[in-house]
This record gives C-alpha cells, sequence and structure tokens, in this order.
C-alpha cells in the first residue's frame, strides 16, 4: 500500500517551455523484497501548436 507526495512546475529553459516534477512514493506495506519507498524525477519539453 504505497503513499504518494509529488509536486510539479511549469517553467522554461530559455525559450523551451518544460514541466517538471518530482515525486516521493513510501510503501507502507511492500511484499517481501520490495522497495520500501522510491523517488522520481520527470522533465518533459512541452511543443505547444
Amino acid at each position: 500500500m504505497p503513499i504518494n507526495i509529488g509536486i510539479s512546475k511549469l517553467g522554461k529553459f530559455g525559450e523551451q517551455p518544460v514541466s517538471l516534477q518530482a515525486g516521493y512514493r513510501y510503501c507502507v506495506d511492500a511484499p517481501d523484497g520490495g522497495p520500501d519507498w522510491n523517488v522520481r524525477f520527470v522533465v518533459t519539453l512541452l511543443f505547444p501548436k
């Protein structure tokens, strides 16, 4: 049973719009040998029309 916490922000690298995301997951009840926690970082380049 995971608990997820995350944030996201829209911004720019120069003139390029991007979406930045970061998240943390804590597994309250993980299977044997499974992870207790995870961290995730995502950068998405945006190409608006």
